[in-house]
């Protein structure tokens, strides 16, 4: 998809909702007369998104990145999303590639895969005041200027088992707590033109799972359903999306 405003996928007053198997690029969403900018992600779960599951996406080239939410303003919200097996690939990151924006009842979000090495000062991960989301066994690998968190006073956040490599220093990464680095040797890194990431099958040369700590069970929270991941093996306990040796 291609997005000139709004995010690319948006979900809405929707129950047991699965949205897979996605591409979503160039949101270009731009600064409005306010100042601000709006909705620029490849996917949303929106107002009375509720039991909705987000896997195997490719998003890349995105004004904000893979996904936000804009659940509920109330804290009493019964909606539950889960965000896994996803893909991302040089998104701007003007709002947090992932953006935890709105109140959620319950937000999981697990082996996923972030790349940047040719963005200015991307937000790589943005979260709220007392939003509600545990985010653990993801990846990611950045090689990009200036790259940031915003991360809000972190009330409801649980974080554990991730891993990030990064050539740059990461502002107020040291306030993500349990996140391990170091070098997980990618096999490639993003092509230099929008074309050369244009495509499923390009996000399948986005694979960065070659170092065997990020195989190590030890290394990893365990999870219930194992299906196939992003491309194609049977799952393994693994930090990321993209798991081949």
């Amino acid at each position: 998809t291609t997005c000139k405003a709004g995010n690319s996928i948006v979900t809405s007053y929707v129950e047991n909702i699965l949205v897979e198997r996605n591409e979503g690029y160039r949101n270009l969403a731009s600064q409005q007369k306010n100042g601000n900018i709006q909705d620029g992600a490849m996917l949303d779960s929106d107002l009375q998104s509720k039991r909705v599951l987000f896997q195997y996406n490719y998003s890349h080239d995105n004004s904000f990145g893979l996904f936000l939410n804009c659940n509920s303003t109330s804290k009493t919200t019964s909606d539950e999303v889960i965000l896994r097996y996803n893909v991302s690939v040089n998104d701007l990151g003007k709002k947090g590639v992932i953006y935890m924006n709105y109140h959620i009842g319950n937000m999981e979000c697990y082996n996923n895969t972030i790349v940047s090495t040719s963005v200015s000062s991307p937000i790589l991960l943005e979260i709220n005041n007392d939003r509600k989301m545990n985010f653990y066994n993801n990846l990611i690998y950045c090689t990009s200027e200036n790259p940031s968190l915003k991360l809000g006073n972190q009330t409801n956040f649980f974080a554990e088992c991730n891993v990030v490599y990064s050539e740059k220093e990461i502002a107020h990464i040291e306030e993500l707590e349990n996140f391990d680095s170091f070098n997980p040797k990618p096999k490639t890194i993003c092509g230099d033109s929008l074309v050369e990431r244009i495509g499923m099958d390009k996000a399948k040369e986005f694979v960065l799972m070659k170092e065997s700590k990020l195989f190590d069970p030890a290394n990893c929270i365990s999870i219930d359903s194992k299906p196939t991941d992003f491309l194609g093996n049977e799952y393994r306990e693994s930090i990321g999306a993209a798991n081949r040796l």
